[in-house]
């Protein structure tokens, strides 16, 4: 589980793969992919807000042409709400 707050949100690829950078409690960055079921989803990816997710690391076999690779697999995301928007709700 990576927990931390999330210092930026932007566009990387061709500007058409929304990601957002996390600070982990532990002060590391890491980017990950900011993953929604519905667009309106995508609006609790704010700076500033603390954020959780779940993952598991898939290793790939030692002789594929990676070498043994890893990569992280998000199972959930959890954002903390923000206090604003549950406003704009009521």
């Amino acid at each position: 589980m990576l927990c931390g707050e999330i210092i930026e949100r932007f566009w990387s690829g061709m500007a058409d793969w929304p990601e957002i950078r996390i600070r982990s409690d532990d002060g590391q960055i890491s980017e990950w992919t900011r993953k929604v079921n519905v667009k309106e989803q995508g609006a609790l990816y704010i700076p500033g807000q603390r954020i959780e997710i779940d993952y598991v690391l898939q290793r790939h076999r030692p002789k594929s042409t990676d070498k043994g690779a890893e990569h992280k697999i998000v199972i959930e995301i959890r954002v903390e709400p923000n206090p604003q928007m549950e406003k704009l709700k009521a």
